[in-house]
Order: structure tokens, then sequence, then C-alpha cells
């Protein structure tokens, strides 16, 4: 019985030098039998014959096994060369981080780069463009990144959100003893200076502090159209519905009326001016609109508003109740018995003394127990800091840091100051306790934290815990190339010879697990700044420098 046929293997290439020693063993030992031939020993001849062809066809192997080596050499630095072209990814050098002006001599701290040498160097970004931090709590941020940048780079204006008063303790004296203006922006001025142990006064906050109801008929109502806006902020486009929208845009009109109602009595509008009107009642309120259609005041923009919203309150009563509740709910906060109706009235902060040549910083302090029923307060507030700052044309640069972010709500202009206020002047240093799938996505929606993301040319990782969050940073460290090897073995155990195939390949993996990410070691961030390389930085709390421990003052809440 005929045996089926087997094709056999191609032979495997060995290290040509293995055929080189075999060929000289070979080609010794037919030198020895043919000098045996030559001394008249003839059964030496087929010995003779024999080495010799077996030098020559191991001569000729290795040969052979040098060019396949060499082409399986060829092939493997391609397939690397591919692979490192499609996957180079890597930490930046401090050549690559000194090129992209991070060595800056000021501007936002971001943290300390450790070079080759060991030498401990600053890194800090002096851009006009925002930059986004992110880190859980107690991941150390505010006093390792906002406070460094409070006390170093003072050579400007700053607005600072401090909901718990820390960073205007640490840095107060030091700031006033360089020549700035210090300002507390705080309805509870007294319970910040107790709770601080330091003086605090309140400089108020004049919503109306620029409304010139003097200027051309033609630019009041683009004046008042922004402060509504303001006052009712609205929702990220793509979460409100058609029906909220519409009562939002008409409660601003409804305020917008009553603003001019007040400013042609002579009066300078205010907040809880506003809220008291609202409060009088529907009845009042049908009064004053009855009146102030036959007004010219304002080249007749009062009587117009005042017809159409009078229309609407007698022939549709029903849908004029859901202006006046959203505009009612917007003032509430400024009653004008209360803390809110003094800071709002009573005193005076113009934020367009950010752009003095005095530098100024001001801080926004709204108690966290506070900002949870007064959020509005300080929404309004910083809102409204940045449309004046962009407005002032004055080239002078003002940064706003905004510790705890998300804590200020849905800022209707936070986008626009962070895409395009850069060219007047205002750079946005926001601290977050997370980016995807948390707090700012919660806040701006999914594409609108998009877009902050990619807003900012710097971005601080401190510590990350989301997943979202997470897979995003692993993305964004790039891939690297690695070699995959494998081992097949085929071979069965009657075989007298090993069936085994060992194959190569190229393979990407990211430069940084999501894990690799969560498990950073707690004194060290990641930034991604530009287009550059990925940065692995330490964290500098001010307690960790000599030099910046004589610059603070008393920590409220820690002691470093």
């Amino acid at each position: 019985m005929s045996q089926p046929f087997e094709q056999s293997k191609p032979r495997a290439p060995r290290p040509w030098p293995v055929s080189a020693v075999e060929a000289g063993g070979w080609a010794y030992a037919a030198q020895y039998l043919h000098s045996l031939v030559q001394a008249g020993t003839e059964w030496a001849i087929p010995g003779s014959l024999l080495a010799a062809g077996l030098a020559a066809k191991n001569i000729i192997r290795g040969f052979d096994d040098r060019s396949k080596f060499k082409e399986e050499n060829r092939k493997r630095g391609r397939l690397k060369e591919t692979a490192r072209k499609q996957a180079d990814a890597r930490f930046a050098t401090s050549g690559e981080i000194a090129l992209a002006n991070l060595f800056a001599p000021q501007g936002i701290f971001l943290g300390t780069y450790r070079t080759k040498r060991g030498k401990l160097r600053d890194l800090r970004y002096d851009g006009d463009c925002s930059v986004n931090v992110c880190g859980f709590p107690g991941s150390q941020k505010s006093l390792s990144i906002a406070l460094p940048t409070i006390l170093l780079d003072i050579g400007h204006s700053r607005i600072v959100n401090d909901p718990s008063g820390e960073l205007y303790a640490l840095s107060r004296d030091w700031l006033i003893r360089r020549g700035h203006i210090v300002k507390v922006i705080s309805p509870w001025a007294s319970e910040v200076q107790s709770m601080l142990g330091i003086p605090v006064e309140d400089a108020g906050f004049d919503f109306f502090a620029d409304f010139d109801p003097e200027a051309a008929p033609s630019s009041i109502r683009s004046q008042i159209m922004r402060r509504s806006e303001l006052l009712i902020p609205g929702k990220p486009q793509g979460v409100a519905d058609e029906r909220s929208k519409f009562f939002r845009d008409h409660g601003r009109i409804l305020l917008e009326c009553l603003t001019l109602i007040i400013a042609a009595t002579g009066k300078k509008p205010t907040l809880p001016m506003l809220r008291r009107l609202l409060m009088e009642g529907l009845a009042a309120m049908e009064q004053r609109f009855d009146a102030a259609t036959r007004s010219d005041a304002f080249g007749g923009v009062l009587a117009e508003l005042a017809a159409s919203l009078l229309g609407t309150m007698q022939q549709a009563p029903e849908q004029f109740a859901g202006y006046f509740g959203v505009a009612q709910a917007a003032t509430t906060i400024f009653d004008h018995f209360g803390e809110m109706g003094e800071h709002a009235a009573g005193k005076t902060f113009d934020p367009y003394t950010l752009k003095d040549e005095q530098p100024t910083t001001a801080f926004v302090i709204y108690p966290n127990e506070k900002s949870r029923t007064h959020s509005a307060g300080v929404n309004l507030t910083l809102s409204h800091i940045f449309e004046t700052v962009a407005s002032d044309p004055r080239r002078k640069r003002v940064t706003a840091i905004i510790d705890e972010a998300a804590s200020c709500g849905f800022l209707v202009n936070y986008l626009s100051a962070l895409n395009e206020y850069r060219k007047y002047g205002l750079r946005i240093l926001s601290l977050w306790q997370d980016l995807l799938g948390g707090q700012t996505e919660s806040i701006y929606s999914r594409s609108g934290t998009k877009q902050i993301i990619a807003a900012g040319e710097v971005l601080v990782v401190c510590g990350a815990r989301e997943p979202d969050t997470l897979d995003m940073l692993s993305k964004a460290t790039g891939q690297v190339a690695l070699e995959d090897l494998s081992l097949t073995d085929r071979s069965r155990l009657s075989d007298a010879v090993p069936d085994q195939t060992m194959g190569q390949s190229s393979k990407t993996r990211p430069l940084m697990y999501a894990d690799e990410i969560r498990r950073i070691p707690f004194d060290q961030a990641l930034i991604l700044a530009s287009n550059l390389r990925p940065i692995i930085a330490s964290k500098t709390p001010y307690w960790t420098r000599p030099d910046w421990r004589h610059m603070v003052g008393h920590n409220p809440y820690y002691k470093g």
C-alpha cells in the first residue's frame, strides 16, 4: 500500500558562522586525508573526496544562510521603521519643552520638571490661550497651580474664583507688598472674615456700572440685551427644549423692559430695583406697561417693548405668567433688604479697573454653603466681568483663575471667553474635578466639554479617576510600537523532530494605559501641551519651596 505524498518543509536557515566552522572542519579533514593519499595510503582517497565535498557544501550553505539572514534583517528593519512611523509616541525631552517655551520666566505655573542632569526647572505657560486643570478633590491642584500662579505671575490683573477663601488668605499680604490692589467680591464679607481671620471688605458688584442711558437710542437695546442674557443664562446648546427656551427668551425681554422703565425715571438701574418691580405684582406691572406705551424715551424702544408685553399680559395671561416666573427666579436672590441687595447696590467694583496700569487682583468668594443657594450670584459676577474685560479696548492681559469651575454653574459666555476673548486680553485658568463623564459634562453637555478641552492649549492632570476621562487621556498620549514574538508548536509526541515556528510582528499600545494614568504617583502630574509630547511633571505645593513659604500668609485650613 502506497504512502501518501508529504511535501517537505523548506529548510530553516541557521547562523552562517556555524556553516563556516563546519566547512573548516571538513576542509581540515580533507587536507589530512589528502596528505595520507600522498603518503601512499589508498584507502584515504574516498574519505578525502567526501570531506572535500562536505566542506564545499557547507561553504555554499553558509553563503546561502548569510544572504537569507541579511534579507530577514532588511524585512525586520522595514517592519520596525513602518511601525515607528505609525506609532512613535514618547515623553517630551527638556529640549522640546524649551522650544515650546514652557520654561518661560513668567506665566501660569504648571509644575516642575527634572532634566536628565537632575536639575529642577519650573514649567510655566505664558501664552494667550486657556489652561485646564483636572484633579479629584484633595489632589492639591489649587495649592500647586493656582496659588503659585497668583504669587509669581504678578505683572497684570487677575480675577480669582475662590470659594473657600484659602487663596485669598494665603496671597493677600504678599500681593499688597508687591503693589497690587486687592479686592474681595463677597456678599458675606463679615462671615468670611471670621472664617479666615484676616480683614475682608466687600467691594460690591454693580451690574449696571457701565450702562449709559444717554447713549444713542440705537445702542440702548444692545446694552440691555447683553445684561439680560447674563441674568438668564439658559442651558447649553442641544440640552434645552424649545419650550423652556421660549420662556427664557421672553423673560429676558421682560427684564429689558423693566430696566428701561427704571432708567426712564432718571435713576440708575440696580438688580434690587428690578426684583422690587417684579415683586409688586401683575396689577402694578400692567399699569407701568400702560404708562410706558406712551413714552418716547430711548427712541421708542421702551414703548415698543411695553406694548408687546402688555398685549401678552392681557390676551395670554398664562403665557405671560411663564415670562414672569423666569424673570422672578433670575432676580430672587437680589432682595434689597438682605446681603445680596447691599452687595449689588450699595458698593461698586468696576471691572474696567482690571486693565488699569496698576494691577488688581479681585477675589470672588462665595462660601461653599452659600454657593448651593446663590450660585446664580457667582455665575453672574464672573460672566459680567468676562464681558466687561473683553469690551475694554486696552491691550492689557487679565487672567481669570476659576477654582472649582463646576460650582459656578453654566456660564453663558464661558465658551466664547475661551475661544474668542483671548484676543481682547482675557486668559482663563480653569480647575475641574473631572472632564468627560462627570461634573463638567453634566453642566456643559458632552459637546460643550469637548469644546472646553479643545480650546485649552494646556491640560494638567493632577489626578483622574473617571473612566471616560482616563480613556480620553490615554488616547491623547499617543501610540508606541512594540515587537511581538510568537512561538507555534505543531509537533506531535510521536515526531522525532519538533515542528516549531517562531513569528515576529509589530503592534501598538498607548504610551500610557488608562490604568497607568490613574496610578500616577500623587506628587506627579501629566501635562498635555499644544502639539508637544506628553510631560510628566512634579506637583509643587507652596510648602515644598522655601522661597515661597515666606510669601504666604496663614492657611486657615491646613498647616504645611
